[in-house]
């Protein structure tokens, strides 16, 4: 998994290769959702060699990526997807969320009428106080109706001025002044709130292809991404389609001859798809084993769980010793390490935690 996702791609590659690399990367990884500080922290570097954030500050000011916001229950449940523009509006589902305030609608309905708009320009449309304006475009932005172009609010973003005072009302009032630490993080979460105002905002496209459309994208976009999809693959997919709608369409482009069924992988379910160039693989991974216990060819490399290269925890069980699972959480901060495509070691809490996965001596661990 971690070769077909390309995350061996940075050997020997140069860092002039960065923006064609990152493209590339990011034609993969449409429609994934994830943390935003993830994807420049564990899974682009992984992929791009030498990454820089100007790669993908670049990209998206000049129009060939667009990033959208997916809201969640609080703060750490908010993520961040990526798509190549002009495969936007195939892969979009239809928007089931309106603007819900009146200050949503006025900044939406701006965008709608005039275009992309710096945050200044926006503040003159909308007749809208700077902190309301920006609340509402944070509130519009995670529920993926508007987007930037460009990535550095998303970096810089905290949490919004009313989540603040939401915060400071769930704390117990102690009768005193808040402490001078308390007041300048207040302050800078209020300002990096603020940080709506680089670049220009715009409104996100409505789907154009229908969902028949947006159907046949994802079941080619899960291909290139996974290489053998099956049942199991949807449940590290929030945004793709159902599972029948897609295994429709699989069984049509098997039946026109363009890709494969069969069972390739073991412990899932039966029915898999998967790309002519994935089968020719695991055929040649298959005749190595067969030949006897190769020695480790690939270097150990840490993946995160979160990662989509990481089939471990999501879409397959982690297999511990003994043919015992072991369980790690899928949070930020944990991983594994791999070994030609199998776990060694499971990294918990940011490494505060080591626990083999395989029989390791003591040089190996």
């Amino acid at each position: 998994m971690r070769r077909w996702q390309g995350l061996d791609a940075t050997d020997g590659v140069p860092e002039t290769a960065g923006l064609d690399a990152l493209r590339q990367a990011l034609r993969r990884l449409q429609g994934f959702p994830l943390q935003a500080d993830l994807w420049e922290r564990e899974v682009l570097p992984a992929r791009v060699p030498g990454y820089r954030p100007e790669f993908l500050d670049r990209l998206i000011a000049l129009g060939d990526v667009v990033w959208i916001g997916q809201g969640g229950a609080g703060p750490r449940g908010r993520r961040v997807s990526f798509y190549l523009r002009e495969d936007l509006p195939t892969l979009l589902s239809e928007r089931s969320r309106e603007p819900a305030s009146e200050a949503q609608r006025r900044a939406h309905r701006a965008l709608s009428e005039r275009g992309a708009l710096f945050l200044s320009d926006l503040e003159t449309a909308t007749d809208l106080a700077p902190l309301e304006l920006t609340r509402a475009l944070w509130e519009l932005a995670w529920d993926g109706l508007v987007t930037n172009d460009s990535f550095e609010p998303v970096r810089s973003f905290r949490g919004l001025p009313h989540e603040e005072r939401e915060r400071q009302r769930a704390t117990p009032s102690t009768g005193r002044r808040p402490s001078r630490w308390l007041r300048r993080e207040v302050a800078g979460r209020i300002a990096s709130a603020g940080s709506a105002a680089s670049g220009r905002w715009s409104v996100v496209p409505s789907p154009q292809a229908g969902p028949d459309g947006a159907v046949v994208a994802w079941a080619s976009l899960l291909l290139d991404r996974y290489g053998v999809v099956t049942h199991e693959t949807l449940g590290n997919e929030p945004l793709a389609p159902a599972w029948n709608l897609l295994s429709n369409e699989w069984r049509r482009m098997e039946a026109m001859g363009h890709i494969r069924r069969g069972y390739y992988l073991s412990g899932l379910s039966g029915l898999q798809f998967a790309a002519p160039e994935a089968v020719e693989s695991l055929r040649q991974h298959a005749r190595s084993a067969s030949a006897g216990p190769p020695a480790r060819a690939d270097a150990p490399r840490l993946v995160s769980l979160l990662d989509p290269a990481c089939p471990y925890g999501a879409i397959y069980p982690i297999p511990g010793p003994g043919g015992h699972r072991v369980t790690v959480p899928r949070l930020p901060g944990n991983y594994l390490v791999l070994g030609d495509g199998e776990p060694l070691l499971a990294v918990v809490g940011a490494g505060r935690v080591l626990v083999p996965l395989t029989p390791l001596d003591d040089g190996e661990l």
